[in-house]
């Protein structure tokens, strides 16, 4: 790819806007991602999966973003009912992080698959 950062930007718009990624006739959305990956031959089916896990990845590092920024409010917020919100924040980011590294090292395999000869 020439443009990675511009490609996950875009990918983290059409999955934030539920646009599903395109892979042949058939996009490539949470229900039906397996079948791709088990039904994937060649490099476009590959790169078409490594694109939607990499937008899988950049959602879920706004997710991180987002719960990271409402973590500093509650904090500077203080009192009793902050202090749940606190430990609901960082629960998710912890998530959230995993999440990023997992989708991101998928969206790798598969971008190497699409780049090995078949």
């Amino acid at each position: 790819m020439k443009h990675p950062k511009l490609t996950a930007v875009a990918l983290t718009l059409a999955l934030s806007l539920g646009m599903p990624i395109i892979a042949g006739a058939q996009a490539i959305d949470e229900g039906n991602v397996a079948a791709k990956v088990a039904a994937a031959k060649t490099a476009a089916d590959h790169q078409a999966i490594a694109d939607y896990y990499t937008g899988q990845a950049a959602a879920a590092a706004a997710k991180v973003k987002t719960h990271e920024e409402m973590l500093v409010s509650f904090q500077k917020g203080g009192g009793k009912p902050a202090a749940s919100w606190v430990t609901h924040c960082r629960g998710l980011i912890d998530s959230f992080k995993r999440q990023q590294k997992d989708y991101a090292a998928m969206a790798e395999e598969q971008a190497a698959l699409a780049k090995s000869p078949n």
